[in-house]
C-alpha cells in the first residue's frame, strides 16, 4: 500500500476542503494517507480505516510555524514509521515535511508543492524588493530546485509567475477545486438595484481602495444609479476603507464574515467583484461561479484565463478609469443579461472546477512523476 502525505487544514471549507476531500477520496481507493493538519490540531494521532485504505491524522509539535528543530524530529518518525512514497505540501508545512523527506529517503520520495501565493503579490503587499524579501525569494528558490519534483500551480499565471521569478520548469496548472454546496439560485431582494459584492482580505493588492475610489466618482457622474457596493473582509486597510465610505448611502461595510455565511453572502448578489492587482486563484471567485453569480474580474487574476467577458464575467482592467467604465457597463444590465449570465458562471464551475475532476489531475501528477523519475 503506498503510503501520501498530505500538510494542510483537515477542514471541509475554503480552499482547504480540496486537501479534505483527496485525503479521503486517496484513502477509499486504497492508499494510506498521514495528514498532518494546522486547523484543526490534533493532540493524538487518530487511525481510520477505509473501505481500501488508511486515513491518519496528526498535527505538527508547533501550532504556529512548523519549522522548529522540535518539527524535524517529529518529522523523522513520522517518516521513520509510515514510509510516505509521496509528499503534498501546502504553506510553511511543506519546507519541513518536504524537505526531511528528501533528505531521510536520500531522494526518493517525490514531493509536490503547491504555489498559492504569487511572487508579484509578496512584492507589492510588501511596497518592494526589501532585503529580507529578497531572502525569501532566494529560499524559495533553492527549495524548489533541492526539494521539489512537482509544484502544482492552480492557474496559468501562476506557472508564468513560478518560471519568471525561479526559472522553475516543473510547474503543473491543476486547477483548485471547490466541493459543490449548490442548493439551488437564491432569491434576491425585489429591487431594481444591482448588488455588486466584494469578499476578501482588505490589503493593498486587493486594489479595494482604488475599487471605492473609482466608484464615488463613478457615482459623481452619473444619476440615479442602480448600483450598490457591498465591502466584506478584515485585514490593514480595514479602518482607511471605513472612513472612505462613511456617509455613502451607496457603499455598505459588513465586516469579516464567517465562512457559514458566505454562500448567503454571495447568493443575494448580482456580480461578485475581484479587482485585485495581482491574484492566483482566489477562492471567492470560484465560490461565486458555484453559486451561480457572474464576476466582475481583474485581467491581472489568474482565474481570468478561464472566463468568458460578456458570458461568465465582465473582464476589466484594474486602474480606476477602467474601473468607472466596468460600473457603466454594468448599469446597462437588463434582467434578462443578469439571468443569462448567471447561468453561464454555474456553467463554468460544473464544467472547470468540480473536485472529481482535481481528484484526476492529482492521481495524473502522482503516476507521472513516479515514472519520470524512476
Amino acid at each position: 500500500m503506498r503510503t501520501i502525505i498530505i500538510c494542510h487544514n483537515y477542514l471541509d471549507e475554503s480552499f482547504a476542503s480540496m486537501s479534505y476531500h483527496l485525503a479521503n477520496y486517496l484513502s477509499e481507493n486504497g492508499s494510506r494517507v498521514v495528514f498532518i493538519s494546522k486547523k484543526p490540531y490534533f493532540d493524538q494521532i487518530q487511525h481510520f480505516k477505509k473501505e481500501n485504505g488508511e486515513l491518519i491524522l496528526c498535527s505538527w509539535p508547533s501550532k504556529v510555524k512548523s519549522t522548529s528543530l522540535r518539527d524535524f524530529i517529529w518529522f523523522r518518525e513520522i517518516y521513520q514509521k509510515y514510509r510516505p512514497s509521496f509528499v503534498i505540501g501546502h504553506h510553511n508545512g511543506s519546507i519541513t515535511s518536504i524537505m526531511a523527506s528528501k533528505i531521510l529517503s536520500l531522494g526518493k520520495v517525490k514531493t509536490l508543492e503547491y504555489y498559492h501565493t504569487c511572487s508579484d503579490q509578496y512584492i507589492a503587499d510588501k511596497n518592494g524588493l526589501s532585503l529580507r524579501l529578497r531572502l525569501f525569494l532566494f529560499r524559495r528558490f533553492l527549495f524548489f530546485h533541492l526539494f521539489c519534483d512537482r509544484v502544482i500551480c492552480p492557474s496559468v499565471y501562476a506557472d508564468q509567475d513560478l518560471k519568471s521569478y525561479f526559472n522553475f520548469h516543473f510547474g503543473r496548472v491543476i486547477l483548485n477545486p471547490l466541493s459543490d454546496r449548490y442548493q439551488g439560485a437564491r432569491l434576491k431582494k425585489e429591487t431594481d438595484n444591482i448588488l455588486i459584492s466584494y469578499l476578501g482580505r482588505l490589503d493593498p493588492t486587493k486594489n479595494v481602495v482604488e475599487l471605492i475610489s473609482a466608484f464615488r466618482q463613478y457615482l459623481h457622474q452619473t444619476t440615479d444609479s442602480k448600483i450598490r457596493l457591498r465591502i466584506a473582509g478584515s485585514g490593514l486597510l480595514e479602518k482607511e476603507i471605513q472612513v472612505l465610505i462613511k456617509g455613502n448611502a451607496f457603499i455598505d461595510y459588513v465586516g469579516y464574515l464567517s465562512y457559514d455565511r458566505i454562500d448567503q453572502y454571495i447568493g443575494e448578489s448580482q456580480f461578485v467583484i475581484v479587482p485585485s492587482k495581482f491574484d492566483n486563484l482566489p477562492t471567492v471567485s470560484l465560490e461565486a461561479l458555484m453559486n451561480g453569480v457572474p464576476l466582475l474580474i481583474s485581467e491581472t487574476v489568474g482565474t481570468s484565463h478561464y472566463l468568458s467577458h460578456g458570458l461568465d464575467s465582465f473582464i476589466f482592467s484594474p486602474e480606476i478609469e477602467a474601473m468607472i467604465g466596468l460600473f457603466s457597463r454594468v448599469e446597462q444590465c437588463s434582467r434578462e443579461d443578469l439571468n443569462r449570465m448567471s447561468t453561464e458562471a454555474r456553467s463554468t464551475f460544473l464544467r472547470l472546477f468540480r473536485i472529481q475532476e482535481y481528484f484526476t489531475a492529482i492521481e495524473e501528477t502522482l503516476l507521472d512523476v513516479s515514472v519520470s523519475h524512476s
